[in-house]
């Protein structure tokens, strides 16, 4: 097997025009890839988490989000 890296945003390109045979980089199942995909069975497990700086301790759960700015990547 040979692993080549690239970028996020062309993985799927890369296997829609049949440059790689598989890609896996935490992939998450959605509605549109389970279309369009054959899928796995899940190869790992992760949590997510709220990141947050360090001294800041107004914020512990989801509840303390309230009215908070976020920054996040969509899944594409």
């Amino acid at each position: 097997m040979k692993f080549e890296e690239t970028q996020w945003d062309s993985m799927f390109a890369g296997l829609n025009s049949s440059r790689f045979d598989v890609v896996a980089n935490q992939v998450g199942i959605n509605k549109e890839r389970e279309k369009k995909y054959d899928l796995s069975v899940p190869y790992s497990k992760s949590t997510a988490v709220i990141v947050t700086a360090k001294d800041n301790d107004s914020i512990k759960t989801t509840a303390d989000l309230k009215r908070r700015e976020s920054r996040s990547k969509p899944d594409k």
